[in-house]
């Protein structure tokens, strides 16, 4: 996305873009990479879809990092292998003689 005044100057002569009062406050440029002429609204939005895919990206980013920290302390397990696990009926007693033996 390009405002209006970070538009490439060869850019504006190659769309007719000439003027600052077309009503055009930015361009975008899609997927496919074609490009689009947007007011202030579709610039607003356009810096918004931005930010948000920046803010994706750190948190997909932390979710891997985390999803590694776990699978590093369940042995290997990845996370839905080890949420799969039946229940111990006996996990209660079990701690219990292991935080006893800690503190021996």
């Amino acid at each position: 996305m390009w405002p209006f005044q970070a538009i490439p100057r060869s850019l504006k002569q190659r769309l007719g873009l000439t003027r600052r009062d077309m009503g055009v406050d930015g361009l975008l440029r899609t997927g496919e990479g074609e490009v689009i002429a947007v007011g202030k609204q579709g610039t607003e939005l356009a810096r918004t879809i931005e930010e948000l895919d920046a803010a994706s990206r750190e948190t997909s980013a932390e979710i891997r990092e985390k999803r590694a920290a776990v699978q590093a302390v369940a042995l290997g397990l990845t996370p839905e292998a080890f949420l799969a696990l039946p229940a111990d009926p006996a996990i209660e007693e079990k701690l219990a003689v292991q935080e006893r033996e800690l503190t021996v």
